[in-house]
């Protein structure tokens, strides 16, 4: 909250989109490259612990040593979740079939490479080859839904992370090769439908409520991470690791397939009324003011800043308007 707040802060308008962009893509591939330290020491002694402690006091001296002025706090608009269905219906689905699928691998990603017999340098390799694969994807895929029906777009990429979790469960322990390549698909897929949603649920509202809107799709996501692991565990526990990507592709096939009965009951968006699509990180809702299409002093001018959301989605859309 702290880094996006200042970034917020000192970003010029007219580079916010892509210095979000930037810092979606910098934490993902940082991620990716973050698996290999596992190489450098040993599990079982205190060397990897240490070098998380010392690497994370050497990004606070930027910080500490900086006389740059202190980021202002930053507005928080108010999160009316309610409204959010009437907003999107595919963006509330995505997220939380995001959520609950997506935290399983982040929980048991290592745990099931390692039941597969895998060493530590293949499950580094494993669990950076899956990062990767989102970030090199993830922006094609996002100008793919500028150019087609976002909903669309969302639910081909959700049946496709879906095939790539039931190919690892057919190919784990049979092709290692397989499972690398799987790995790197799951990752291109399953971590690009939630930007895709967000950027689907902007696409209906106005641009001043981006942020609630992002903010909220946020907590759908994060609350429903929370018992996706829970669901993995237990379905581990009893079935065994392959359960893993089983229980992955079960929840992002459903989600598609929602998602593709829902597209048949609301009109695709006018390209005209598109926003254009940004990588949006899954961190806090500061990181979303970064993209606010809104400008700074036109924003000032409409007054208050926590603007009654329910009452643009009430008041300024009729029900065949609404997505």
């Amino acid at each position: 909250m702290a880094i996006e707040s200042w970034l917020n802060e000192r970003a010029p308008n007219h580079i916010r989109g892509a210095l979000l962009s930037l810092y979606s893509l910098v934490g993902m591939v940082m991620l990716a490259l973050g698996q290999f330290l596992l190489m450098a020491y040993p599990l079982g002694g205190y060397q990897l612990f240490s070098l998380v402690a010392i690497t994370s006091a050497l990004a606070a001296l930027p910080v500490a040593l900086t006389r740059a002025p202190l980021p202002v706090p930053v507005p928080q608009p108010r999160l009316r979740m309610g409204s959010l269905l009437d907003v999107s219906r595919v963006a509330v689905v995505g997220s939380i079939a995001v959520g609950f699928a997506n935290s399983s691998f982040w929980a048991f990603g290592p745990i099931f490479a390692a039941r597969m017999g895998m060493a530590v340098d293949d499950i580094s390799l494993f669990m950076a080859l899956t990062l990767l694969g989102g970030a090199a994807l993830m922006w094609p895929i996002g100008h793919l839904s500028d150019r087609y029906d976002r909903r669309m777009v969302a639910g081909i990429v959700a049946a496709a992370a879906s095939l790539s979790g039931l190919g690892l469960v057919f190919f784990a322990g049979i092709s290692p090769v397989a499972v690398m390549v799987l790995g790197f698909l799951f990752g291109a897929f399953a971590f690009t439908i939630q930007p895709i949603c967000i950027a689907h649920a902007n696409d209906q509202a106005r641009p001043e409520n981006f942020v609630s809107i992002s903010g909220g799709l946020l907590f759908l996501y994060g609350a429903s991470s929370l018992f996706g692991p829970l669901a993995t565990a237990v379905l581990i526990k009893y079935y065994g690791p392959l359960m893993m990507f089983g229980f992955t592709a079960f929840v992002h096939g459903l989600g598609a397939l929602v998602i593709f009965v829902l597209i048949k009951s609301r009109a695709p968006t006018p390209d005209a009324e598109k926003e254009d699509f940004q990588l949006t990180p899954r961190t806090t809702m500061a990181a979303f003011q970064l993209h606010d299409p809104v400008d700074e002093n036109a924003a000032g001018d409409a007054g208050d800043p926590e603007a009654d959301f329910d009452g643009h989605l009430d008041g300024d859309f009729d029900a065949d308007e609404r997505r």
